[in-house]
């Protein structure tokens, strides 16, 4: 079992079932209106109101979810209620297949659906939007987790690079691939090709531009591609 899974499971005490796509839908039955019932936890709670989108049929259900979380792997605790308030709720679990993406506090999660995958296992974090290509990250290590989106790709990249067993996903136009860390270099330099200044840094193994910097890479990378991009074009 990988690290992350050994620790969810000791961290919020998991059942071992898994909830179908129909059981999302069902909320706690109580007479409360939905601004209690729904009301967010404290800003430093391990669970915090979110939002899953059920890939069969795109319905959203709210739920709380972990904000420490650098992805997930086949398993997606949540909490169907407020840990916060009583009768404290049972964690359960839900596929990660069953699910097309999750958003809780300023996180954005996105199940990783590769060519030919038909059960996909990742649900990684997303941690670069700001140009064509988006950046998707996913450690199997338990790690601590600090605030990172909002305070610049130079310390998103410095923390981040740190991680142990990462995984990175990319996409554009609606593209998805995952980066090996054993064929970053030969990956990495096709993909930018067209920025020649940055292919050569990639290619050279220079500092700065390894496997742990890809946020800085796609950063740099977004930013080449909006230079390009003819005058009005979005």
């Amino acid at each position: 079992m990988p690290v992350i899974a050994r620790a969810r499971v000791g961290l919020f005490a998991l059942s071992l079932c898994t909830t179908a796509p129909a059981a999302l839908a069902q909320q706690p039955a109580t007479a409360q209106p939905d601004s209690i019932r729904w009301r967010d936890t404290k800003p430093d709670a391990r669970h915090g109101l979110g939002t899953m989108i059920v890939e069969a049929d795109g319905r959203r259900v709210r739920a709380y979810l972990p904000t420490d979380a650098f992805g997930f792997e086949a398993l997606v605790p949540y909490l169907p209620s407020n840990p916060e308030v009583r009768p404290f709720p049972k964690a359960k679990v839900v596929k990660v297949e069953l699910l097309r993406s999750m958003t809780v506090r300023e996180r954005y999660y996105e199940t990783m659906r590769l060519p030919g995958d038909a059960h996909p296992r990742i649900m990684a974090w997303r941690v670069v939007n700001d140009g064509p290509v988006e950046l998707f990250v996913y450690s199997d290590s338990a790690v601590p987790m600090v605030p990172l989106l909002g305070f610049g790709v130079g310390l998103l990249t410095a923390a981040l690079s740190t991680i142990p067993n990462s995984h990175w996903y990319l996409r554009r136009d609606g593209q998805l691939l995952a980066v090996e860390r054993g064929k970053f270099r030969e990956q990495m330099s096709q993909y930018v090709q067209d920025c020649v200044a940055l292919q050569a840094q990639i290619r050279t193994g220079a500092k700065d531009f390894g496997y742990g910097d890809m946020p800085r890479i796609i950063s740099l990378y977004n930013d080449y591609l909006r230079q390009q991009a003819p005058a009005g074009a979005h």
